[in-house]
């Protein structure tokens, strides 16, 4: 059994439209080559348009890579020092239970009745539960 299946070509099928050949005997129609010239220019307005469209995606790409570098830059600025102190609490906060638990220290039996009052508390303001019904 193959490890890759096998790939489909989805790319679109183009037909051309043979060029006509000067010296063939039999002249090509004239409809023929109103045909041929209107297929012709019909390519060249594709190409155009492609063109066009595909120097706007290059351009939104640039911005949008711009745009993403700016956002890690503030990211490891910011989230990455403010996770070390978020950790470096618990821990702190994780040890002073451990302490208050194992033995009589009065310190951090204070610090940790603190803490607990701030975290009930909630540091002076109430938080707001709305819950919206969207039909």
């Amino acid at each position: 059994m193959a490890r890759h299946p096998a790939r489909i070509d989805t790319r679109p099928v183009v037909h051309y439209y043979p060029v006509p050949d000067p010296s063939a005997d039999v002249m090509p129609v004239a409809a023929d080559l109103f045909v041929y010239r209107q297929h012709v220019a019909e390519i060249a307005q594709r190409r155009e348009r492609d063109r066009i469209l595909y120097a706007r995606w290059k351009q939104r790409r640039a911005e949008r890579a711009a745009r993403d570098r700016r956002n890690r830059r503030i990211l490891l600025a910011v989230a990455v020092p403010l996770t070390v102190a978020v950790l470096a609490a618990l821990v702190t906060l994780g040890w002073l239970l451990w302490d208050a638990m194992t033995g009589v220290n009065g310190p951090a039996l204070i610090v940790l009745v603190l803490l607990g009052m701030v975290a009930v508390g909630g540091v002076g303001h109430r938080c707001i539960t709305v819950v919206q019904h969207w039909h």
